[in-house]
């Protein structure tokens, strides 16, 4: 299986450098763009955690997949406090940055829960918020892979599962 290479981008958020993919579809698509939220772990970036699925996404849509805060190449060494409130605020401060306003938020683990955090902080930025694999233990319910989309983040929504966590 060959990797597929992802472009990957320093940015200057609110005077963080910040590794960021930014690819696909430009901002006058239809849907609107959506931002990937990596989990955490030892060596956790954007692009490993999301490289299966940004390539599908990109085809139609803008995706913005960021290193988070004290993480891959936005691990700056300065010292700081992280945590939900500092990675919400980074995110916030991420969308402000590329101008993206209103996105879709797909979380894995850890960004599932800063997903959310940008949602309530948020409620017009976001069309749309889900984690995903809260546990990391096994296949998305909506794909069989390890990432899912769900079509939709109400509970009500046909064929919705509560994350697992």
């Amino acid at each position: 299986m060959t990797a597929t290479a992802l472009p990957a981008d320093q940015l200057d958020v609110a005077g963080v450098s910040t590794t960021i993919i930014d690819t696909g579809t430009p901002v006058a698509a239809s849907a609107p763009p959506v931002l990937l939220l990596h989990g955490s772990g030892p060596g956790v970036t954007a692009a490993a955690n999301w490289r299966p699925v940004i390539p599908a996404l990109s085809a139609d849509r803008r995706v913005i997949a960021p290193d988070q805060l004290g993480f891959g190449g936005t691990a700056t060494g300065e010292r700081r406090s992280y945590g939900r409130a500092a990675w919400t605020e980074h995110a916030l401060a991420l969308l402000d940055t590329l101008g993206a306003g209103y996105v879709d938020i797909i979380g894995n683990s850890m960004g599932g829960a800063i997903a959310l955090s940008v949602a309530a902080a948020r409620p017009r930025t976001s069309h749309r918020a889900d984690g995903l694999d809260g546990r990391g233990d096994g296949p998305s319910p909506w794909t069989g892979h390890g990432v899912g989309i769900h079509p939709r983040s109400r509970a009500d929504a046909p064929g919705h599962r509560p994350v697992r966590g």
